[in-house]
Parts: C-alpha cells; sequence; structure tokens
C-alpha cells in the first residue's frame, strides 16, 4: 500500500504527458533507423563523391585546422568541378556551419560523425513540433482536450513520416538539412519568447545555406503583420496606436532581422562567394536561371511556363499532398514561398525532385503553417469536421509515404540498405590503413569517395587522376556515372599511364600508385 501510495504521483505524470512520451519515443525510433540507413549507404557504397566525399573532406579538414593550428585548411577541400585546385568551400556555398560541426571529428573522423548529427537534428525537429502545437492549441477547451492531445501527437509522427525529409535525410549529408531541425527550434523558441535560444538557433539555420536568411526575413515580416492584426482586432486604428504599435520590442527587432538575414543571403549570393570562386565567377547556381533581361515580357513568360509545367505541378503536388494541402491556410506558409520559386524557376530538374535535399528549407515552414492551420481548424464547433480532417491528414501522409517514402512497406523502398553487404569492404578497410596518411594525395571514383575523403589532397577519378599518389577504381561501376565517357577515358588513360603501376586488384577493386614522382 505504501509502495503503491508512493508511485502514484509518478504514474499520474507520465500519464499526464503520454503524448510527449510517444513523440520523444517516435523522434528515438526515426534517429536509430535513419542513422543506420545514412550509414549503411555509405557501406554499401551508396553514398558518393557528390556530395558526402565534398562534405566529408571539407570537416575533415576543418578539423585539422583545429588541431594543427593551420588556418589555411579551415573549409579547404579539393575543388570538385575540374581546376584540380584547392579551394575554400564558401566558393560553392555559404554553409559555413560545417566548420562548427569540425569538433566532433575528435570522436570519430569518419562521414559518420556527419549522418549521426544530421539525422539527430532532423529527429529533434519532432520534439520541437510537439511544444510548437501544444503552444498553439492552449486555448483548447476541456471539452476539446482529446483533440488538442491527439494533435500533438499527430503533427510530430506526420513529420517523421514525411517522406521529402526521409528522402533528404538519407542523401548523403548537407548543413542545409540541419536547418530543418534548427528552425524549428527557432520557431518554438520565439513563440515560447526565450529570445536567446531563439537567436542562437536562428544563426544556425542562417549559417546552413547561404538562401535560408531569406525565408528568416520573410518570417519576420510575417510575424509583424500578424502582431499588427491582432492588435488592430482590438485597438481602432489611429496614430497613437500605431506608435503605441510600433514601439513595442519585438516589433522593433523584427525589421532589423529581416533586413539583416536577407543582406546576409544577398552579400552571400552576389559578392562572398563569387570572392572565393576560382577567378572570382558568380555563383554557379546562378546559371540555372534564365537571364535575359532584353525583353522583359519574355523572360516573364518563361518563368510563368516554367511555373506551370506538368512538372513543377507534379513537384508541388508531391511535397504538399502528404500534408493535405493544409499549410496554405496560414500565413506562415509565405516564408517557404523563396525556397519554392528557387526550385520551380530553376532549369536543373534535379531541383524538383523530391529524391534530393532541395526540399529542406521548405520542410519546417510547411509543418509550423501546418500547426497553426490545424490551431484556427480547432476553433471550428463541431468536432465532427475536426476529427474527419484529421482523419483525412493521416490518410495522405501515410497514403505518400507508402508511395515514395524509403521504408520497407514502400513501393519505393530500399530495402537493400537492410539486407545487402559489401564485397569490397575487406579491400576498403585495409586501403583506409595504408593510406590512412591525411597528407598523401589521392583519387577515386565515386562511390568510393566518402571512404578515403579525409585528407587534405583528394580529386573525384577523372582528368586530374595524376595530381594522386594512390587512385583506387571501381571499373565496371563507371557505367553507372552521368559522366562515365569522360571516366572510361580516363580509365584508359591510366592503364596506359607509366607513371602508374597497378599494385592491387580484386573483385571490380582496382589500386594504382604512383611510381614515377612529377616533376618539381
Amino acid at each position: 500500500m505504501g509502495y503503491c501510495s508512493l508511485m502514484k504521483p509518478f504514474l499520474t505524470r507520465i500519464h499526464s504527458h503520454t503524448s510527449l512520451f510517444i513523440v520523444i519515443f517516435a523522434s528515438l525510433l526515426y534517429f536509430v533507423v535513419f542513422s543506420f540507413l545514412s550509414m549503411q549507404r555509405v557501406t554499401l557504397m551508396r553514398a558518393s563523391y557528390f556530395d558526402l566525399g565534398i562534405m566529408h573532406q571539407t570537416v575533415f579538414n576543418t578539423y585539422k585546422a583545429l588541431m594543427t593550428a593551420d588556418i589555411t585548411r579551415i573549409l579547404e577541400l579539393t575543388d570538385p568541378h575540374g581546376s584540380g585546385e584547392q579551394i575554400t568551400r564558401i566558393g560553392i556555398h555559404n554553409d559555413v556551419l560545417m566548420g562548427f560541426i569540425a569538433p566532433l571529428y575528435v570522436i570519430h573522423s569518419g562521414p559518420e560523425t556527419l549522418l549521426l548529427v544530421q539525422t539527430a537534428v532532423i529527429a529533434s525537429g519532432a520534439l520541437a513540433l510537439y511544444f510548437i502545437v501544444r503552444h498553439l492549441t492552449a486555448h483548447v477547451n476541456n471539452a476539446q482536450s482529446n483533440v488538442k492531445e491527439t494533435l500533438s501527437i499527430i503533427v510530430p509522427l506526420a513529420y517523421l513520416m514525411y517522406f521529402p525529409l526521409q528522402r533528404v535525410n538519407l542523401y548523403e549529408f548537407h548543413a542545409v538539412a540541419l536547418s530543418i531541425g534548427f528552425l524549428l527550434w527557432m520557431y518554438n523558441a520565439y513563440f515560447a519568447r526565450r529570445w536567446g535560444w531563439g537567436i542562437l538557433f536562428g544563426l544556425l539555420a542562417l549559417l546552413s545555406k547561404e538562401q535560408v536568411g531569406m525565408s528568416i526575413s520573410l518570417f519576420a515580416i510575417v510575424e509583424v503583420i500578424r502582431r499588427f492584426k491582432a492588435h488592430l482586432s482590438h485597438h481602432a486604428l489611429t496614430w497613437e496606436y500605431l506608435r503605441s504599435f510600433l514601439w513595442q520590442k519585438t516589433v522593433r527587432i523584427l525589421p532589423f532581422v529581416s533586413l539583416f538575414t536577407m543582406a546576409y543571403s544577398l552579400l552571400s549570393v552576389y559578392l562572398l562567394i563569387p570572392f572565393f570562386r576560382i577567378n572570382q565567377q558568380d555563383h554557379f547556381a546562378l546559371h540555372y536561371y534564365i537571364k535575359d533581361s532584353s525583353n522583359t515580357l519574355d523572360l516573364l513568360v518563361q518563368y510563368l511556363a516554367h511555373l506551370v509545367s506538368l512538372e513543377s505541378v507534379q513537384y508541388v503536388w508531391k511535397v504538399l499532398f502528404p500534408v493535405l494541402f493544409l499549410p496554405l491556410l496560414s500565413i506562415y506558409f509565405l516564408p517557404a514561398i523563396p525556397d519554392l520559386l528557387i526550385n520551380l524557376l530553376s532549369n536543373n530538374s534535379y531541383m524538383r525532385n523530391t529524391y534530393f535535399h532541395y526540399t529542406a528549407i521548405l520542410i519546417p515552414w510547411f509543418f509550423i503553417a501546418l500547426s497553426h492551420s490545424f490551431s484556427r481548424i480547432l476553433q471550428m464547433k463541431n468536432t465532427r469536421v475536426v476529427w474527419g480532417l484529421m482523419g483525412a491528414f493521416c490518410v495522405s501522409i501515410l497514403v505518400a509515404s507508402a508511395r515514395f517514402g524509403p521504408l520497407p512497406y514502400s513501393t519505393s523502398h530500399e530495402n537493400s540498405l537492410w539486407f545487402e553487404s559489401n564485397p569490397n569492404s575487406d579491400d576498403i578497410h585495409e586501403w583506409q590503413r595504408i593510406v590512412n596518411d591525411d597528407t598523401v594525395a589521392v583519387s577515386t571514383t565515386g562511390k568510393l569517395a566518402p571512404h578515403f575523403a579525409g585528407r587534405r589532397y583528394f580529386y573525384d577519378f577523372g582528368v586530374h587522376y595524376d595530381k594522386a599518389q594512390y587512385v583506387i577504381v571501381q571499373p565496371e561501376d563507371m557505367s553507372n556515372y552521368w559522366n562515365k565517357d569522360v571516366l572510361y577515358d580516363a580509365y584508359n588513360t591510366l592503364q596506359a599511364d607509366v607513371r602508374y603501376a597497378l599494385i592491387h586488384q580484386n573483385n571490380n577493386f582496382e589500386v594504382y600508385k604512383r611510381i614515377i614522382l612529377p616533376s618539381p
């Protein structure tokens, strides 16, 4: 009896936080599953030089810079676009957040560290969403408490089941993927008036990629508009009201946030990135967009054609159908528009493919907007309609997951990640040991790159293989690359190159060593 009386407060507490425990458990389960799948992609050589090898080399060099005090190695990598020179990552993307991950390489200096960090930050977003939904539904009366509890579970779980999120998580590593979790935590901290945490998470998101500032800038504008409408509903529009509204601390800070973050994005694209590029060229991605403005009307027509093309319509359908288009009901959908337009107006069709990382910045705003939409729906007096919409939402997220997701029950599953093994594992481990010295220059074909890119000089196999001391290739896999003609030409040249000797060959795994040193 005494034991029961002691345990009763604890059990009551657990019962009152059931929804929170469910979300925590789901987040941990997601972390375990997608950490395993992400690392399996590396083990089975599904990951590649573009982009895991590039990211690993950048973070590894930064880690070495911290260890050796050689600041020239901060964010350094070998140019992946063919020059063979050492460059700074900022010349490609302003995702300096990768430099903040480098200290974790003390624990393990391999790409697995990047994948674990990425999965952990993404998984934590579910917990941030739980608190966001709880904040937004605080107005719900006791009669609707069951709806509130259910919603605080459904939205975070839908986030974890959202197939574009899972695809972003699995497709290599990208600093911008971390913005998903950081933007959700930024919004949660802002809503809870924890300004310090809000600034911290906002800055972390800002540093993840150059265009994130545009969405944060729009968020600040949206907040000013929302606050103005909320105050206007209780006050008459007078000069005194306007003055008192504009004098509020938050209202004074938000325009500064908007200007600062937008300026950061624009300066990154048009000044900082070109400054660090070879020959100070424009940001490479600007070439994905139509730039002939000699005829403004023609330019608008071409952009409009992009927006209404079948490919664009299918892309919008795929990213919004799983959430039942409900984010469109909220003003918080607006911060997603800059990145949505970046994807829709691009000539690069990969940016409208949900297999890659290009949906990353859309995801947090979709789910913030979704939470606000559900908050408004809860104000309806007809409980049956509310439950019906929640049911339809659950069906749509599950149907989309079953059609496009990577998990075993999906028609687009990647079951091979669970059951296959890599026949070259022993060779990879042995040659990782042999070329362990990070000053040794190595060149490999793409799928081997994540295993060997942890060094100062790493060359994606091709025209500049002759800069490497060791060349490691998988000849039979070259036909799977978009530039297979270049690879086969380079391979034929390598075989005839008297400067290199074949020193190891086993099961589609070949190692060449330079035996004639380059002239000084």
